[in-house]
């Protein structure tokens, strides 16, 4: 069954400086430090495929590709 994509019509209400936050962009001006309450309410509009977000967290990360170990790193196949 297809996945329906939710476009999301309030493109042109975000700020240049919301959408770099959205994107994990560093240089996003002052919005890292806002209430996680107003973050929450942005996060709503972030791209949730390719990035994970959650309070405290100052910046949104991307998710890692493949399969990944606990410890962060890639997870090896034992060789025989």
């Amino acid at each position: 069954m297809p996945v329906k994509r939710r476009t999301n019509k309030r493109r042109d209400a975000i700020s240049e400086d919301e959408a770099a936050w959205l994107r994990g962009d560093r240089n996003c001006g002052f919005i890292q430090f806002t209430r996680d309450e107003e973050l929450q309410e942005l996060w709503e509009y972030g791209d949730h495929d390719a990035f994970y977000w959650e309070p405290p967290m100052s910046f949104p990360k991307k998710k890692p590709i493949g399969p990944q170990s606990s410890k962060g790193k890639p997870s090896i196949p034992p060789q025989r």
